[in-house]
């Protein structure tokens, strides 16, 4: 597993295949799965929440 950083920091990527995780730990400690996706496209499709949501 992975730190990702910069507009995805506080998230954590982890590779599965041909695929990636996208996870952030909750107030807990736990990991949260936030979104799945392959590996071409993920990091394009994948938006964090905002402040506002």
């Amino acid at each position: 597993m992975h730190a990702l950083t910069d507009q995805l920091a506080g998230f954590w990527r982890l590779r599965v295949g041909k695929y990636r995780v996208v996870m952030r730990k909750d107030e807990t400690g736990e990991l949260i799965a936030e979104f799945l996706g392959p590996r071409t496209t993920i990091y394009r499709s994948f938006q964090p929440p905002t402040a506002s949501d």
